[in-house]
């Protein structure tokens, strides 16, 4: 797995730890933008991984 994958899904990781210490009473919209990048870091990871790069977004 090369070093942007690794760093990649380790971002996605964190974001999704994030969301997991937060209260969905008090902070809807933090977590709704955490998830949303997770999920755009796994993204790119798997992107990555697969064809060896991404759109440049």
């Amino acid at each position: 797995m090369s070093d942007e994958v690794q760093r990649r899904f380790a971002k996605a990781r964190d974001l999704v730890a994030q969301v997991a210490t937060l209260d969905p009473e008090r902070a809807a919209e933090t977590i709704i933008h955490n998830c949303y990048y997770a999920l755009y870091h796994g993204a790119m990871a798997v992107l990555f991984a697969r064809f060896g790069t991404a759109p440049a977004f």
